[in-house]
């Protein structure tokens, strides 16, 4: 399927005026699930070859029918200012949209946002919602959370647990988030966790 290119003007309105609609505005398409996967791994492509204002056309489409995936990375393209100029706002709708649709990393992210507004509570709940769905994000902030006994009790040997489970993940910050534990958490705690 070949996509019409916007200009960055016409790319700024766009992206306004579908950050302002509700879900579930846009009639549905012809397009099968599978073709939008293919668009949304189209513009993930993209985005990791550094054509981030393509990969962000290329997931409009998708995210205005409400894919998910497309809603997570135009949120993580407005949260990082790459393809589209940096708008945390527009960050957190598209955070929010993604996250009612199930997505657990969009859920972690907005717990994030929260968490910066001081409503740590509801925070927390979500990123332990995105824990149980195996979101390693969802468990570095828990796993931090727990060891500092910020907002929660601390809880050593489960800080490190969670921290373990999100760096085998992959998680670049929680595995160096891990070995500082490992020079402060006993041999003892590390094994219960």
């Amino acid at each position: 399927m070949m996509m019409k290119r916007f200009g960055p003007v016409q790319a700024a309105l766009f992206l306004a005026a579908l950050s302002a609609l509700p879900l579930g505005a846009f009639p549905a398409s012809a397009q099968t699930a599978a073709e939008e996967s293919d668009d949304v791994e189209r513009g993930i492509a993209e985005w990791q070859a550094g054509d981030y204002r393509a990969a962000v056309m290329t997931w409009l489409p998708a995210a205005a029918r409400g894919n998910a995936h497309a809603l997570f990375n135009l949120g993580l393209a407005h949260r990082q200012g790459r393809g589209v100029p940096q708008d945390m706002g527009k960050a957190e709708d598209f955070f929010r949209r993604a996250a009612a649709k199930g997505h657990a990393p969009a859920r972690t992210y907005v717990g994030i946002f929260l968490a910066k507004r001081g409503e740590t509570a509801e925070a927390i709940d979500l990123w332990q919602q995105s824990a149980r769905e195996g979101d390693p994000y969802a468990r570095y902030m828990l796993g931090v959370r727990y060891f500092n006994g910020k907002d929660l009790k601390k809880d050593v040997p489960r800080a490190y647990g969670y921290m373990l489970v999100a760096s085998n993940a992959g998680l670049t910050q929680a595995g160096k988030a891990l070995r500082r534990m490992d020079e402060l958490v006993s041999p003892e705690e590390r094994q219960a966790g």
